[in-house]
């Protein structure tokens, strides 16, 4: 840590600089394709460290400059890491080594055993950082964009939905909300993320032309951004989209992890 970094919990005076950072240091996928890409991020994160949620978040300050920040929730034997982004022009100088040994020793409780994280493939350097310090990559996740083509017939089939439009409060604040559409083969659980697409996962929904035709029904102004595992992306999956990337997930033994920091730390000379 450099002499006059601190970290801190946030508090919620510091959710716009919070969503500034996330927006200014993440990539334009990543703005597209989650939250952060969404008009409502700080009144989330704001609502989040209201509500004391389940997700904490930690912020690096110099001085009144909050120069990176943190969140992380523990499910199970995991902490997950959810975001680590530090302002471009205060990266290489530890502001993230920082964050992430203090969420680690904060965040956890007795029955942690394992960090998990996601990154995005073209998020070259934050991958080759998580894996210089051990993680591994146990999973991956492929992310496709499929257009949701007008109906050939007046017939949509049966089915119903949770879609309230405009009067979603959620959606209203946050941009982004969650809803349930349920046809004869099953009910989905899916995002309404921002003004431009529905997201849903795994890939089975692109063969349920109910729900397809639903979607279109609801909102035809947006794509539906699917998310599955790249086994299940055969040839006619893929002839009905275009695939923007895919995601990993890294995980390693916490302690391993600790050690492997401790042993950074050291050789630094902190």
């Amino acid at each position: 840590m450099t002499p006059n970094m601190t970290v801190r919990c946030a508090t919620t005076e510091d959710s716009a600089a919070i969503a500034s950072i996330m927006r200014r240091a993440s990539t334009a996928l990543i703005r597209r394709t989650t939250v952060i890409g969404c008009a409502g991020l700080e009144a989330y994160i704001h609502d989040q460290v209201q509500a004391r949620s389940v997700n904490q978040y930690y912020v690096a300050t110099e001085g009144d400059r909050i120069v990176g920040m943190s969140a992380w929730r523990c499910k199970g034997e995991y902490l997950f890491l959810n975001h680590l982004f530090v302002l471009p022009s205060e990266q290489g100088r530890r502001v993230g080594s920082t964050l992430w040994s203090h969420g680690m020793n904060h965040s956890a409780v007795d029955r942690t055993r394992y960090l998990a994280l996601d990154v995005y493939e073209n998020s070259t350097l934050a991958k080759s950082w998580y894996q210089a310090l051990g993680m591994n990559v146990v999973a991956q996740q492929t992310l496709m964009e499929v257009p949701l083509i007008a109906p050939k017939t007046t017939v949509y089939g049966d089915w119903s939905s949770t879609f309230l439009g405009a009067s979603d409060p959620d959606y209203v604040r946050y941009g982004f909300s969650q809803f349930t559409l349920t046809t004869d083969r099953t009910t989905y659980t899916l995002g309404r993320l921002g003004p431009s697409l529905f997201r849903a996962t795994p890939w089975a929904i692109l063969d349920d032309e109910a729900a397809l035709t639903a979607l279109h029904v609801l909102d035809n102004n947006r794509a539906l951004l699917c998310i599955g595992t790249p086994q299940g992306l055969t040839s006619a999956v893929r002839r009905r989209g275009v695939v923007l990337g895919q995601t990993e997930r890294l995980t390693a033994p916490l302690e391993a992890l600790t050690d492997r920091l401790r042993s950074a730390a050291s050789s630094s000379g902190r």
